[in-house]
């Protein structure tokens, strides 16, 4: 289609397992998708914008500090609202919509401590509607969203030869009118 599910620049690879699931993934009934961010360079600044028929986006990662942390920055939009605007006739009704999503995540290198993240995702996807009833009726206006957020604290320690993650989550989806 036009638009991705997931902003793809914010990934760095995708493991689909269809069977035989990886035992940390106890529990799997059919399939999963395990989808991993991009590694953030902690030495130096890079960027790109990408510019589509009906999307925008922009991907940024900036070293914090040196050798130690950096964030990732990752935001898209539609704008199939702004396109299709000019040829809707305002007798008839207007139908609008957009989607947009932002991804972040800082992480920080503690040596031999391990090291320590925080990483967030929201998008929020906007449809509305005015409709002009030819009977002279009232005008139906309604306005939905779909919004999901998704925030991560986590704490990554090898002791020895085992790897340790800890690891506290937030997430929220909501499905509504305004």
């Amino acid at each position: 289609g036009l638009l991705s599910t997931f902003n793809p620049g914010s990934f760095g690879s995708v493991d689909l397992y269809k069977g035989g699931f990886p035992a940390r993934y106890s529990g799997g009934l059919s399939s999963i998708v395990q989808m991993n961010s991009k590694t953030i360079d902690y030495e130096k600044f890079s960027g790109s914008a990408t510019v589509g028929i009906v999307s925008a986006s922009l991907l940024l990662n900036v070293p914090v500090v040196e050798e130690k942390s950096g964030l990732l920055f990752s935001a898209r939009r539609t704008y199939i609202d702004a396109l299709i605007r000019p040829f809707q006739r305002k007798t008839d009704g207007l139908q609008s919509f957009n989607f947009h999503d932002v991804y972040l995540k800082y992480m920080h290198d503690l040596g031999s401590y391990g090291n320590v993240s925080v990483s967030g995702y929201f998008d929020r996807d906007m449809d509305y509607y005015r409709l002009y009833p030819k009977d002279g009726s009232s005008t139906l206006d309604e306005e939905r969203y779909k919004r999901n957020q998704f925030v991560q604290g986590q704490w990554d320690k090898k002791f020895r030869e085992i790897s340790n993650c800890f690891a506290l989550n937030y997430s929220n989806y909501t499905d509504g009118s305004l």
